[in-house]
């Protein structure tokens, strides 16, 4: 089973949706429409770069990484790549089957699910007027990594209201 948050644009807008009214311990089948779930095919997200870009030549129908976007090779020809940077689900109608095994209520397993999903490492102590969370990853001195750092803080804030983030650790 995975732990997820609900209504915090962690999943698709469809799924997070139909996930927050429904019963516990019961199965569900839903299906979603490209809108819901991955969104409608865009052709601006189709590009063609130079086959200089590339490390290695790609080959057509696997995936590279372009620019820190995930993107599969359309065709490679005369020194072009064709790419296309949309998801292999949009404009598809998705179907999900799944089952709510329980809902968390406890403010510092909410942190906890949280930290995980932005794979975090994290120690937290619930007090009677807030929560006090220490963030013990090393990651944070890079740049990128602070970035998740600051969206999880506000994700945390959003979810739990009052906390406090220890710097020490």
């Amino acid at each position: 089973p995975a732990e997820i948050c609900v209504g915090e644009s962690i999943l698709v807008d469809g799924l997070d949706k139909e996930l927050g009214n429904k019963e516990v311990n019961k199965e569900y089948v839903i299906n979603l429409k490209p809108e819901e779930a991955f969104g409608k095919r865009d052709a601006s997200l189709i590009k063609t770069i130079s086959l200089l870009s590339f490390d290695e030549a790609p080959q057509n129908g696997t995936f590279v990484n372009f620019n820190g976007l995930i993107a599969r090779v359309i065709n490679v020809s005369g020194g072009r790549v064709l790419i296309d940077l949309n998801s292999p689900l949009a404009g598809k109608t998705v179907t999900y089957k799944f089952k709510i095994n329980k809902i968390i209520e406890e403010k510092d397993k909410k942190v906890k699910v949280l930290a995980k999903i932005f794979n975090l490492n994290v120690d937290v102590q619930a007090l009677d007027t807030k929560m006090i969370i220490s963030i013990k990853d090393e990651k944070i001195k890079q740049q990128r990594e602070k970035k998740i750092i600051d969206t999880f803080k506000d994700k945390v804030s959003e979810l739990v209201g009052e906390c406090e983030f220890d710097k020490h650790k």
